[in-house]
C-alpha cells in the first residue's frame, strides 16, 4: 500500500529525471531529445509518475513535486540548458512562421 505522501522511493530514478525536466516545463519531445529515448518512452514514464504521485496533469505533479521537494537537483542548474531551451524556443517559433506565414499568439 502506498502511503499518502509518496516519496521519491516510489519512483525510479528515470522517472525523477523525466519529472525534473517536467518541473522545467519542457514537452515530451525536448524531454526525449535529452534523454536519449523516444517521446512515446518520456509518455508512458509521465503516465507512471502521475499514477504513483496520485494526480491527473503534469501540472499537478509539477505542484506536488516543488512543495513535497521531491527533486535535489534541477535541470535548469546543469550546463547548457538555458541556451538549448531557448534555442528551442526560437526554433519551434520559426518553424510556425515559415510554414504559416505569420506569428500566431
Amino acid at each position: 500500500m502506498k502511503p499518502d505522501n509518496p516519496s521519491p522511493a516510489y519512483l525510479t530514478p528515470r522517472q525523477l529525471e523525466v519529472l525534473s525536466w517536467l518541473c522545467e516545463g519542457l514537452p515530451n519531445k525536448l524531454i526525449a531529445r535529452r534523454l536519449n529515448i523516444s517521446a512515446s518512452t518520456v509518455k508512458v514514464h509521465v503516465g507512471s509518475i502521475l499514477r504513483e504521485l496520485g494526480v491527473s496533469s503534469r501540472l499537478q505533479a509539477v505542484v506536488l513535486a516543488r512543495a513535497r521537494g521531491l527533486l535535489d537537483d534541477s535541470p535548469a542548474d546543469w550546463p547548457g540548458y538555458a541556451a538549448e531551451a531557448i534555442g528551442h524556443a526560437a526554433d519551434s517559433l520559426g518553424q510556425r512562421v515559415l510554414s504559416s506565414g505569420r506569428v500566431d499568439s
